[in-house]
């Protein structure tokens, strides 16, 4: 009897929230499937809307990718190669670019999405818990001619929101 309801527990839908002036997201997590439903406002100083796995306290590697900027996926120059590897599923080059088809950052739109989570070395999963992090424009990324644009190397990260 006892696994019965151990078996029943373990594939319950688990919900969770998070929200700040620049989203708010509703997420739905179901074995190693992320769902979310997510309401972006106040978008113009935004670049990057992520989920991101909870690596002691801080934001660990992206689980999933919510919107992104023509900027951010010209190529995030960073300041240790590597620093933030995304627990990829599907994509063919894991990097810190967007899969195809991710939306761009608008303000006041609506988005609903799910992925996959690949169990990889460094990428925990949904255990540790998860961030909603928005990420700014002040980073340095390879313009279209090829050139750096100004800002400094980093992921200018501008608020950071528990999901609970």
């Amino acid at each position: 009897m006892t696994k019965t309801i151990k078996n029943k527990l373990s594939t319950r839908n688990k919900t969770l929230r998070a929200s700040n002036k620049y989203a708010s997201i509703k997420l739905t997590i179901k074995k190693n499937k992320l769902s979310y439903k997510a309401k972006l406002k106040n978008c113009k100083k935004v670049s990057a809307v992520h989920i991101h796995q909870n690596k002691n306290g801080q934001p660990g590697p992206i689980l999933s990718w919510v919107a992104s900027s023509d900027q951010w996926n010209s190529g995030v120059l960073q300041n240790k190669r590597g620093t933030n590897k995304p627990c990829c599923a599907n994509e063919i080059k894991c990097s810190l670019v967007a899969p195809k088809g991710t939306r761009k950052v608008k303000s006041n739109i609506s988005i609903n999405g799910s992925n996959k989570i690949k169990k990889q070395k460094g990428c925990k999963g949904t255990k540790p818990g998860l961030f909603l992090v928005i990420h700014g424009k002040n980073f340095q990324f390879k313009k279209k001619n090829k050139t750096l644009s100004k800002g400094k190397p980093g992921l200018n990260i501008i608020k950071i929101n528990k999901f609970i």
